[in-house]
């Protein structure tokens, strides 16, 4: 083994080190820099926001608070609670993700 070592000390350089590195970078497969991972972070939340906005809380408010505010009601106590459970669904979702990528 020790023949074995020498021969292969002559093709690698081998060099002591007293601490390891802090992460091995292959390829560019390593840890993201704290900007990208910033960036990637607001850019997914903002996603997730805008398709919300656009299947959740658009059609919302045009289906069940509109009719309302066109003959200047307010909705009642179960129309109140479908509405809360959806913004709760809708706020976990949200949340879920802003977790997710944090």
């Amino acid at each position: 083994s020790d023949c074995r070592s020498a021969r292969l000390k002559k093709f690698v350089k081998v060099y002591h080190s007293e601490v390891e590195p802090p992460s091995v970078l292959w390829e560019n497969l390593g840890a993201l820099s704290w900007e990208r991972r910033l960036l990637k972070t607001v850019s997914i939340t903002g996603l997730v926001f805008l398709v919300l906005l656009v299947f959740v809380f658009l059609p919302l408010g045009r289906c069940l608070l509109q009719p309302y505010a066109a003959v200047h009601g307010s909705p009642g106590f179960w129309t109140q609670q479908i509405q809360g459970f959806i913004f709760g669904l809708a706020n976990n979702i949200l949340g879920i993700t802003m977790w997710i990528q944090a």
